[in-house]
């Protein structure tokens, strides 16, 4: 008969004085087995991972199975025959992959074998017999759990998975559709208002400063005081109707300076 207590935590523990196991059926629960004193920060995440929690405060190590790999470690537990003799090796399982480094050159001597890429097994316990039989028993009794949990991580998966896919389609899709330049929306433009102009002939400031053998400024000064009537034209300056600009020659005390010259 295993014992094991569920009366102090809402999730299954296996719990013993140096080593121990416990199940946590969300990511995070707020209420959980107590943190051994001697877990770092990285362990005390792990030890609050959805799915098995193995530790062993001997070799201060915590290993996490996510329930998946869990059921399949109940069913080679349920098969393996050779427990009393060689006990069962845990760990958490992860994909190798060895990345060559291509900044230096390696020489015959310096180059370093890197192992072969695969699944390998980190964080490995060695259960001893006793240790692997009160496992076995814990899993027996808590596999519908971990078929629940195994459900939900399954859920996961494919959501995480159909979600990268409706990106990549949805890049591909934008990639194959014709621009629409039509209902594309355009920068805001400004609004262009006509203006009228009486039919005539037109001097502009240059013009007239050259007419007047006056700076531009003296113009401007002019222009700005009154003494001449000028149609502003947005985008292209001031102009002057050369009637209106030879009265402004001929009155106003005001006489044409070239003329004076002459």
């Amino acid at each position: 008969m295993f014992e094991y207590s569920t009366m102090d935590y809402p999730c299954k523990v296996l719990e013993r004085i140096k080593w121990g196991a416990h199940i946590n059926s969300t990511n995070y629960p707020e209420v959980q087995p107590k943190y051994p004193d001697w877990l770092n920060p990285f362990q005390k995440h792990v030890w609050r991972d959805r799915g098995l929690v193995v530790w062993d405060a001997t070799i201060q190590l915590v290993v996490h199975l996510y329930a998946n790999y869990a059921l399949k470690i109940l069913e080679t537990m349920k098969r393996a025959g050779n427990l009393k003799t060689n006990g069962f090796v845990i760990g958490s399982p992860v994909y190798r992959m060895s990345i060559p480094d291509t900044k230096k050159e390696q020489t015959e001597a310096t180059r370093i074998e890197c192992p072969p890429d695969g699944w390998v097994l980190i964080n490995q316990i060695t259960l001893s017999f006793e240790q692997a039989e009160e496992l076995l028993g814990f899993l027996v009794t808590e596999e519908h759990t971990l078929i629940l949990i195994a459900a939900e991580e399954d859920r996961d998966v494919h959501e995480a998975y159909a979600m990268v896919v409706d990106m990549v389609l949805e890049r591909r899709r934008k990639k194959r559709e014709p621009q629409n330049f039509e209902t594309r929306e355009d920068s805001p433009r400004k609004k262009i208002i006509p203006i009228s102009i009486p039919k005539g002939t037109y001097l502009t400031i240059p013009q007239m400063a050259e007419i007047c053998d006056v700076p531009l400024k003296q113009i401007k000064t002019w222009i700005r005081s009154g003494d001449i009537d000028v149609i502003d034209l947005p985008g292209a300056g001031q102009i002057v109707e050369i009637e209106n600009f030879t009265k402004f020659l001929n009155g106003n005390g005001k006489t044409h300076r070239s003329s004076k010259q002459r």
